[in-house]
């Protein structure tokens, strides 16, 4: 599962926490950090300039890479070097910088001459001797060192820091050209300092668009960078962090290519709202905020709000012709607990906003009566593929099974056999009577506590039938075929009834299957007055059965049961392959969901969600 976060410096940390804690025993997931980095005041403006303006400020790059570090790794104590701020002479500044990295040296085992090369490579500028360095952010000194000695790219120092700290390099960038932000209020009023951006505080007099210099004061627009538009493109779940929207967001959304990237892309897009007003925006309220994007920059109904119904009535209330432009809206309280500083009154509670983001992100699949899986790369990895995620989806769905009283099934084109509900340490007894269609999605089977029925892998298993007598080929067919499929030359070790209602033959080497396929083909057209197909299935199967059987029947037994009024259907082959006759179903019956995966771990989200249950709201 592919997760862009836009975000500023620190306005996403609740959210890549709830996240971060969330996904923590998940594998497949992969989550970037798209921000720019413009920040110009204090000691990030101070490094710019002793760089020639020719660096972008490491602020950001340095506070996203630090909470990385601290989610993954709170003992580390790179922590506590990055967090360091000093005050001395500018004479004296480069042996601080020494003498502290000197007590990280001896604090972990790694080398760590790349920071000295960048403190060095700092301090060898000429107009390094003439800043002041009071409250001084040391990690600013050293990010720019990196910046300087790569040609200028901060996206570089941050690639060589992840590496140092050993933390994953996921914080990308919007363009890695040096630019210098600036903003234009109601009023006509051009501001062109990022901290003056910040501070603004001018309820009366909102900015209404960011602009951009080079270092010689010229127009100059950024450019969104192939790894950004791609990781864009690519993404299952985009998400527009909470943050200073005019100086921290805007640049990015406003870039050369983003809104290209956001036509292309197919991912769900969200977008996290302030608990509160922001500075550089007091006035502005949500429906504002949202004007301000869509569509100039966003097709309309492609957001999705995700708001605090605890916060700020300026952010969570919007005014009805908003829902012209977005999706949806979901709100819920989403307030920090227990002892709170002033501080903290602005930032969400990282496990509530993460759930909420499940919530909004998988929205009507969540709400239906009866939830219907599919096996292979959808709850299990083939081939041991995701085993944490597969791992995950077992547990979530035997909690689920006890908590939703058996309103879960899975359903497999595949043979029972092919069901192993044993992942890992969990044993299968943990799955109680629960249902799971296979052989083509149709034989009904169930996972029972205690049955005298057990199969050879020693899983305890109850046939109960299939959903469609129609499809149960007479005995003697079977018998037939089977001997005329040994006098073609297939070896009889590879032929499997299933169920009555499939005659499988696996394995087959790719180069043989289509050849294999027309000689099944022409051994069918012997049998005269029945109705099976031959047909390619999965990755070395060739697949005999009626010529209407899909897993579209298993909904439809489903769907006739008592207290069930709809039902959500997840798959990794809506779009193609075994699950579409079910995404075609769903056209034509407004009571079936579906819901594409990728991955295991994308249906490890939804459970995960699925269990947490729902009590936000939405609109």
């Amino acid at each position: 599962m592919k997760i862009v976060i836009c975000s500023g410096g620190t306005g996403s940390i609740a959210l890549q926490t709830g996240l971060y804690k969330t996904f923590q025993d998940i594998d497949g997931v992969d989550i970037k950090i798209l921000i720019n980095a413009y920040d110009n005041g204090k000691s990030t403006g101070d490094v710019r300039r002793v760089a020639g303006g020719k660096i972008l400020g490491p602020s950001d790059m340095r506070k996203n890479q630090t909470t990385r570090l601290s989610l993954e790794n709170i003992k580390s104590p790179w922590l506590s070097y990055l967090d360091i701020r000093f005050t001395e002479e500018s004479t004296k500044a480069k042996q601080y910088c020494e003498e502290q990295t000197d007590i990280l040296r001896s604090q972990i085992t790694d080398d760590i001459s790349e920071v000295y090369e960048a403190i060095d490579i700092y301090f060898k500028k000429h107009s390094a001797e003439k800043i002041n360095y009071t409250d001084f952010a040391l990690a600013n000194i050293v990010y720019a060192g990196l910046s300087i000695k790569h040609n200028n790219s901060l996206r570089m120092a941050g690639s060589v820091m992840a590496r140092l700290m050993g933390i994953s390099d996921n914080v990308i960038l919007n363009d890695d050209t040096s630019l210098f932000l600036g903003a234009i209020s109601k009023s006509g009023e051009h501001v062109s300092d990022e901290g003056d951006i910040v501070a603004w505080g001018k309820k009366d007099d909102p900015f209404v668009n960011v602009y951009f210099t080079d270092t010689e004061g010229y127009s100059f627009k950024p450019i969104l960078c192939d790894e950004a538009r791609d990781a864009l493109i690519d993404a299952d779940l985009i998400i527009l962090s909470s943050g200073t929207f005019w100086a921290s967001l805007m640049p990015t959304y406003v870039s050369i290519g983003f809104k290209e990237a956001m036509a292309q892309t197919k991912a769900k897009v969200l977008m996290v709202m302030n608990r509160f007003p922001d500075t550089d925006s007091p006035g502005q309220t949500g429906t504002e905020i949202i004007n301000a994007l869509v569509p100039s920059i966003f097709k309309e109904k492609q957001i999705t709000i995700v708001a605090d119904s605890s916060g700020s009535p300026q952010m969570n209330a919007f005014e009805k012709d908003i829902f012209n432009l977005i999706d949806r809206l979901y709100v819920d309280n989403l307030m920090m607990t227990g002892e709170t500083s002033p501080s903290d009154m602005k930032k969400h509670n990282p496990i509530k906003l993460a759930r909420l983001v499940g919530v909004a992100y998988f929205g009507d699949a969540l709400t239906s009566s009866h939830f219907m899986f599919d096996y292979d790369d959808t709850l299990v990895g083939r081939g041991n593929k995701l085993p944490k995620s597969s791992r995950v989806n077992i547990v979530e769905l035997n909690r689920l099974n006890s908590k939703l009283k058996n309103s879960l099934s899975i359903c497999t084109g595949n043979s029972i056999k092919a069901i192993d509900l044993n992942i890992g340490e969990w044993h299968v007894d943990l799955i109680r009577s629960i249902n799971i269609f296979a052989d083509g999605g149709v034989n009904n089977y169930t996972y029972l506590e205690d049955t005298s029925s057990t199969d050879d892998n020693n899983r305890k298993i109850t046939f109960n039938g299939c959903v469609n007598d129609s499809y149960i080929i007479p005995e003697e067919v079977i018998n037939q075929l089977v001997w005329r499929l040994r006098d073609a030359g297939i070896q009889f070790y590879k032929i499997e009834i299933r169920g009555g209602v499939m005659i499988s033959i696996k394995p087959i080497e790719q180069e043989y299957r289509k050849p294999i396929l027309t000689l099944v083909k022409m051994i069918l057209a012997e049998f005269v007055n029945i109705e099976l197909v031959a047909k390619l299935s999965g990755r070395t199967t060739i697949e005999i059965a009626h010529k209407d059987i899909s897993k579209a029947d298993a909904l439809r037994s489903i769907l006739q049961q008592p207290n069930v009024t709809s039902i959500t259907y997840v798959g990794d082959e809506l779009l193609s392959g075994n699950d579409s006759p079910i995404a075609m179903l769903a056209q034509q019956d407004s009571r079936i969901k579906t819901l594409n995966v990728s991955s295991p771990s994308q249906t490890a989200f939804f459970l995960k969600t699925l269990s947490r249950g729902k009590s936000s709201y939405s609109l």
